[in-house]
């Protein structure tokens, strides 16, 4: 497990870690959030009818879901990166980081890759960010209290399933 800060962010990463079961611990970080998809598997995720009918839609690159009541509902798989909003925002851009090898947050910050998020971080402004990629499970918040949360979390790459 890693952590810092950059700027008004706070991140955590773990290794062969998963979102759900971070969710599950920590529920706060989605529970009564609108959630934006930028990447599922490398690529696009497509809600099902069912999901569809609960308010999932896509709209080009992009997922959206309704306003999370149930954390567990959330569609997971690998190479995902979801973009946490208080309320619902529609997204005109962004290039998911997630999907490159190894990509880390350990790297120092203008290295091509951090720099690409904390870019699009800066301008976009979501509340928080989930990322697993290849190795690392990632979170970066604007939440002093979600990070804390995020952090006490020092056991979630050995109970990752």
């Amino acid at each position: 497990m890693n952590s810092g800060h950059y700027k008004d962010y706070f991140w955590v990463q773990w290794e062969s870690a998963f979102i759900d079961t971070l969710l599950e611990r920590v529920p706060e970080i989605v529970h009564g959030r609108h959630l934006v998809n930028t990447s599922f598997d490398s690529g696009r995720l497509c809600p099902s009818e069912d999901e569809q009918q609960q308010g999932w839609r896509s709209v080009g690159a992009f997922t959206y879901s309704p306003r999370v009541t149930d954390v567990g509902s959330i569609p997971h798989y690998c190479f995902e990166e979801w973009l946490v909003f208080d309320s619902p925002t529609e997204l005109s851009s962004w290039e998911p980081v997630i999907n490159y090898y190894g990509f880390t947050l350990t790297e120092p910050p203008d290295d091509f890759l951090p720099a690409k998020l904390w870019s699009q971080l800066e301008v976009v402004r979501p509340d928080s960010y989930l990322g697993l990629g290849d190795r690392w499970l990632i979170f970066v918040t604007r939440s002093r209290s979600l990070y804390e949360q995020a952090l006490a979390q020092t056991d979630l790459e050995t109970t990752a399933a």
